[in-house]
């Protein structure tokens, strides 16, 4: 009984990805202002909202690969990103490739990251505005 509770409470575990610019208010003013700015932010914008989930590639120990789909959910807000997806075992290596390709194409656009990644309970309402 007491494993089922375990892998009941595991299901529900979520990865969060938290990231946010760093030093925006310099940024702000040594790219020239507003308009440069809202250039980039269009962009990340943009970048983030395609951001839905993908194949999940799984090498598993004896050779072979797993395949699935790996969902996730997204935010963005002034100057900060939030992505989310179920947790487990398997599908932390996608979402920590996720994480890296918007680390990635933030430095593209001069937009530098900070942020963590957590993994616990948690409630998201993404309907709600």
């Amino acid at each position: 009984m007491i494993c089922l509770a375990i892998l009941k409470l595991m299901e529900e575990l979520k990865l969060l990805c938290f990231l946010d610019v760093l030093g925006f208010e310099n940024l702000f003013y040594s790219m020239g202002g507003l308009k440069k700015m809202a250039e980039c932010d269009e962009k990340l914008a943009e970048y983030v909202k395609q951001q839905k989930g993908g194949l999940n590639i799984i090498p598993l120990p004896d050779g072979h690969v797993g395949v699935g789909w790996l969902a996730i959910g997204n935010a963005y807000f002034s100057d900060t990103i939030l992505f989310w997806t179920l947790y487990n075992k398997m599908s932390l290596p996608s979402f920590t490739h996720l994480i890296a390709e918007t680390i990635c194409y933030g430095i593209e656009l001069q937009l530098p990251f900070r942020g963590t990644i957590a993994c616990g309970e948690t409630i998201l309402d993404s309907e709600s505005k």
